[in-house]
């Protein structure tokens, strides 16, 4: 898929060219870019059955992929009351795949920040030096509550001016502008609210329409048939 970031605390030198995440940010973008649009039908009122973003099998799948690149599962310190694990570490660096309501993002950052700071030693992997954070863009459908790479960029402006140093890599993935059709894997759940896949297949997603929204751009109207 295609993708966009934005950088905060020096994340571009670290990730950048030369710096010492690059070979960490190097393998989730090309993880990113093979990675395919994960959909399924929705199960909202007033849009049931519709295509929409599936937060599941995209989950899956970036772990899969990342565990094959060499990251693996990271603990939180059992002092820290942060939840219980990172998705995906690797020497230096921490990855999250961020793709439940927005307040958890600030747990998110917040966290990886108190370990940056204090030097807190992690199982697994080097001394922590970057945070990259993975989302969706709003060009790409979901369920009402899912972050958006937008929403994620506006809160992490704002905090980066007073409440983290960590360096931290916002990545979104999109479907590319003014596109008419996007290539997916269609997944069938055993119900609206399972997780577990009883059927998946490669899909060819027409875009119908754009819809425009005044504060974080268009979003594709999908049809699978």
């Amino acid at each position: 898929m295609e993708y966009e970031i934005e950088d905060y605390q020096g994340a571009g030198h670290f990730f950048g060219a030369g710096g010492g995440g690059e070979p960490e940010w190097q393998s989730l973008a090309q993880i990113l870019t093979a990675m395919p649009l994960f959909l399924k039908a929705s199960g909202q009122q007033n849009i049931e059955g519709r295509p929409i973003f599936d937060p599941v099998a995209t989950n899956a799948y970036l772990t899969t992929a990342s565990v094959a690149a060499g990251w693996s599962t990271i603990l939180v310190p059992a002092t820290l009351p942060f939840g219980s694990d990172w998705e995906a570490g690797r020497n230096q660096t921490l990855a999250e795949w961020q793709f439940s309501n927005y307040p958890y993002l600030c747990n998110n950052v917040l966290r990886a920040d108190v370990v940056f700071n204090e030097v807190i030693p992690l199982i697994g992997m080097g001394t922590l030096a970057g945070l990259v954070i993975v989302t969706r863009t709003w060009s790409v459908p979901a369920s009402n509550g899912v972050l958006i790479f937008e929403q994620a960029r506006a809160q992490l402006q704002r905090l980066a001016t007073r409440n983290f140093t960590v360096p931290v890599r916002l990545a979104g993935f999109r479907i590319p502008p003014g596109a008419q059709t996007t290539p997916a894997t269609w997944t069938t759940y055993a119900s609206a609210r399972s997780r577990t896949p009883v059927h998946q297949q490669a899909v060819t997603a027409q875009v119908t329409a754009w819809s425009a929204s005044p504060t974080y751009g268009l979003q594709a109207n999908l049809l699978v048939t």
